[in-house]
């Protein structure tokens, strides 16, 4: 077996020899249990009742070239279905025995697209050009539901009689999914209303 594959096997012994090898390649020693206290998990999760147990595996290895993430890397993944793990391996092992994954981060963008239905195609020019005016009146509803998020723009795509537009923020160092939807319900229902 190749030394940047994870040893196999199904015996509790695989898969300390798993987590022994995973320490080596990696320097990182696997702790199972949870954390003690759980205001650990303050502004993580909230209503905390406890911990489940899920298998955890590794699939890998991921030799990646990026803006920020450089190296070999071996993915965490909790999954409960049959092959997925291996069939990721092979994968990503073809793509390091391919030389690896180069990537560039060019900019870091989170959107949401709600659509404007009109009766009259005629609505949509003077639409347009209310929410471009009104872009900072705009701006400052959405972002007046976060901390962290910031309209960047908002783009406009006419189709027929309604109006796509692409709200574009920037979210920090947040995922931002609710963020960024509940900024757009926001700026949705002003808009709606003005």
């Amino acid at each position: 077996m190749s030394e940047i594959l994870p040893p196999r096997g199904y015996k509790k012994e695989d898969t300390e020899k798993r987590k022994k090898w995973l320490e080596k390649k990696t320097g990182f020693h696997l702790n199972e249990t949870g954390p003690d206290n759980p205001e650990d998990f303050k502004g993580i999760i909230e209503n905390h009742v406890g911990y489940m147990h899920l298998p955890l595996a590794i699939a890998g290895p991921l030799l990646i070239n990026g803006t920020y993430a450089k190296g070999e890397l071996y993915i965490p993944l909790c999954t409960l279905e049959g092959t997925l793990t291996m069939s990721m391996t092979r994968g990503l092992f073809l793509t390091h025995l391919s030389g690896g994954i180069k990537t560039n981060h060019i900019k870091q963008e989170l959107s949401r697209s709600p659509i404007f239905i009109f009766n009259d195609v005629d609505k949509n020019k003077p639409f347009i050009s209310w929410i471009s005016e009104n872009f900072e009146t705009i701006k400052r509803e959405a972002e007046s539901t976060t901390h962290h998020g910031k309209l960047l723009r908002i783009d406009k795509y006419p189709s027929q009689n309604s109006v796509i537009l692409d709200f574009v923020y920037d979210t920090g160092e947040a995922s931002g999914q609710n963020m960024v939807t509940i900024a757009t319900h926001k700026a949705c229902k002003y808009i709606n209303e003005n």
